[in-house]
């Protein structure tokens, strides 16, 4: 749990720098910035939501698929909430 902790910190940190630069981001970051921008929300509440949204399909389909949550761990629910809470 405490690597899957760092693990979160370092992608944070990583997502920050990604975004404060004025480079062209990645397809995910890039989506919550542009909602964050278009409706006016702080980046980071946007992160979560897209995350989340991003999160959800593959859980739904594994659950119709095969009738369980095969491949998605808890690493990935705990990074889909803290991430964004890290990338101020």
């Amino acid at each position: 749990m405490l690597l899957t902790m760092l693990s979160v910190l370092v992608l944070g940190v990583g997502f920050f720098w990604e975004i404060s630069s004025t480079s062209i981001v990645m397809p995910g970051e890039g989506l919550a910035r542009a909602v964050s921008i278009g409706v006016k929300i702080p980046f980071p509440t946007a992160k979560i939501w897209g995350d989340s949204s991003m999160v959800m399909v593959p859980v739904l389909l594994a659950l119709v698929v095969f009738h369980s949550l095969t491949d998605i761990r808890e690493g990935t629910i705990i990074a889909v909430f803290l991430v964004g809470h890290i990338v101020l």
